[in-house]
């Protein structure tokens, strides 16, 4: 597991390791994952980049920090974890689905950050959700590989297909217009479906959040019965 650098021989530390991600992370927000650099974070720390050096030694470990970070985020409370199965699993998925569209940038950035402390705490609180189910261990982490796969794939393409993330923007979606555009040729099955669709004028972002709901809630129906069987 990652642990910060030690830093400066012993001398009282200057910054601490949130403050590095803190700011790494504000600049990722705003900007995009690209723009977080260690020259960049120097800066916006009043730093010279050598000094952040001394703290952070490569950027592998600044990304590091912003996982542990991020990863902190993803852990709820005990309350909600003693929840009963599955309110307590969905609930982590939820809280999965809202960082992911919280901070974009994080579904590509993040895949190689390697298992850090909170990471390993999010995997833990994971499984303890599933203590209720009826899946045996092995079964467990693999409801759980799976389930991570659904919310982050449904966060990217809601993501990817509206054009504002405010919850209550009154916008259509890049993907029901080239829907629209395609279903007035010949393709049947496409124009019923667009004509249901149309029949509800549902905001992209709520329908998007529906069918994140509806699929969580068939998946782990769909575990129960195979698992069951």
């Amino acid at each position: 597991m990652y642990e910060m650098s030690s830093n400066m021989h012993g001398r009282p530390p200057r910054f601490s390791r949130e403050q590095i991600a803190q700011v790494a992370f504000e600049s990722a927000d705003r900007e995009g994952f690209d723009a977080v650099s260690m020259r960049r974070v120097a800066q916006e720390l009043g730093a010279g980049t050598m000094t952040l050096y001394s703290y952070v030694h490569t950027k592998d470990e600044l990304v590091a920090l912003m996982d542990d970070q991020l990863m902190g985020e993803l852990l709820v409370s005990e309350e909600e974890l003693a929840r009963a199965w599955p309110d307590a699993f969905i609930a982590i998925l939820r809280q999965t689905y809202r960082l992911r569209l919280k901070h974009p940038w994080s579904l590509a950035a993040m895949q190689n950050a390697g298992l850090g402390r909170n990471a390993a705490r999010h995997a833990e609180q994971t499984l303890a959700a599933l203590e209720g189910s009826p899946f045996n261990d092995e079964q467990k982490f693999m409801v759980m590989t799976v389930a991570d796969s659904f919310v982050d794939g449904h966060a990217l393409h809601r993501i990817e297909v509206t054009t504002e993330q405010a919850p209550d923007a009154a916008v259509r979606t890049r993907s029901l217009g080239a829907l629209e555009r395609i279903a007035s040729g010949p393709y049947p099955r496409m124009h019923r479906s667009w004509v249901a669709l149309e029949s509800r004028r549902p905001l992209a972002a709520a329908w998007m959040d529906e069918s994140f709901e509806r699929g969580v809630s068939a998946m782990l129906e769909g575990f129960v019965r195979q698992f069951s069987n």
